[in-house]
């Protein structure tokens, strides 16, 4: 008989492990279904073409290398952020503050989602200082590419602006002792024979006697 030819195992996509998310979305008009919040250059424009897009009924076409979008961000210091982006494409993100990048993302972030056609792009950065930061979303190739269901969350807990630190313990603790025994106990001892003790002589004969 014929031994059938071996089934290789079946790809899995490794799921990421979930992590908490705190506040509201940031980005603004994260599915690109208005036309508003996003600066375009070098030939970008969205499109309508149902497959390419990931949610609602448009997306964003970068349409070759150099073309890329910004939108800027007011973001607070202290904590980490989380970008998501579902992309057609090699798409390159970057934070930028006051000119200088901040964090990129990097290819080992972008995994297939499903059958595709979409990937999904997963950033986390560190802001240290409260103020506008940009972020720009660039394309890496000569074809065009495409960017849909973009989010922004902080993860974890960032601290506001102001922060009224928590009051702590004080180091000096008063504690009631438990009562302890007196060392000092009073027994009444056991009555003991008296050291004393009266006896009744018996009567000895006179030593003068009658005769």
């Amino acid at each position: 008989d014929r031994v059938p030819p071996r089934t290789p195992p079946p790809t899995t996509t490794p799921t990421a492990t979930p992590v908490p998310v705190v506040g509201d979305q940031l980005l603004k008009n994260r599915g690109f279904e208005g036309s508003h919040h996003w600066t375009m250059t070098r030939a970008t424009y969205y499109s309508n073409n149902e497959e390419f897009v990931r949610r609602g009924e448009r997306s964003m076409r970068l349409n070759g290398f150099s073309s890329k979008i910004r939108q800027e961000l007011d973001l607070r210091g202290g904590g980490t952020y989380r970008l998501r982006c579902y992309l057609l494409g090699k798409v390159r993100a970057e934070i930028r503050r006051a000119g200088a990048v901040l964090a990129r993302s990097r290819d080992g972030e972008v995994a297939m989602v499903g059958n595709g056609p979409f990937s999904l792009l997963t950033m986390d950065f560190e802001v240290t200082k409260y103020g506008t930061h940009m972020l720009d979303l660039a394309s890496e190739q000569s074809d065009p590419s495409f960017i849909d269901d973009c989010t922004l969350y902080s993860v974890g807990e960032i601290p506001p602006r102001s922060q009224t630190p928590n009051p702590t313990p004080s180091e000096t603790t008063t504690t009631t002792p438990k009562p302890t025994p007196s060392e000092t106990t009073t027994t009444t001892p056991k009555p003991s024979p008296s050291e004393t003790t009266t006896t009744t002589q018996k009567p000895t004969p006179s030593e003068t006697t009658t005769t």
